[in-house]
Order: structure tokens, then sequence, then C-alpha cells
């Protein structure tokens, strides 16, 4: 990860392609509705392999709600596509399945029934 949050100084400071401060996904106080909120990262790869790293967002950064919206002009940029609420969710039931699935080792769901 070359970069994730950054806050409204930082984003004044960053260099190159960039979004005007207040108006980052990053964490830019503005567009992200507050401090800290940021819903964008810059990725690279270890020993300059940074386009196998963004070929793999390209190919599955859908199942994780994440795309580069800008691979010609800043081709590390990674973010949220759609309602990060939905994808937390989304995540969440998919991790759940999974647990679920792995032989019947979650919890007895019978002791948990809600009386009517």
């Amino acid at each position: 990860m070359l970069s994730a949050f950054r806050d409204d100084y930082r984003q004044k400071l960053a260099s190159g392609f960039k979004a005007s401060v207040g108006n980052s996904l990053h964490g830019g106080s503005r567009r992200t509705g507050g401090y800290g909120h940021g819903r964008a990262i810059d990725v690279t790869g270890a020993d300059n392999n940074m386009h196998d790293v963004w070929q793999w967002f390209d190919a599955h950064g859908a199942k994780f709600g994440l795309y580069r919206p800008m691979p010609g002009n800043d081709p590390a940029h990674i973010q949220q596509r759609g309602d990060w609420h939905k994808i937390a969710m989304a995540l969440r039931e998919g991790r759940v399945h999974v647990a679920d699935a792995a032989g019947g080792r979650g919890k007895d769901k019978s002791k948990y029934a809600v009386a009517k």
C-alpha cells in the first residue's frame, strides 16, 4: 500500500495527479463526510510488479466492491464501487457462509431461537 488515509493537510502536500484538498476519497473532510472516513487507497507491488497487482484488481476487484477508476492517469488508485455499507454486509455474509459450510463448526442455532 502506497497511501491510504490522507487528511486535508497531507492531501495538499501530495504530488502528481490528485484531487483537490477536501475533495479526496483518501479521507478529505468534505468529500467523505468527515475526518478519517477515507474510501480509497493507492497500491503497488513488490519489486516493481505493480502491473500484476493492478491486473489482479481489474480481474477480481468487483467481487470485493473495488475498482480502479483512473487506470491511465492514476493507476495505483483503488476505491469502492457503490455503497460501502452494502459492500461490507456482502463481505460479512460471505465469511459467515464459508464458516457455516466448514463442517458445521458453528454454534447450535437452536439455543438462540427467539421464543414467540
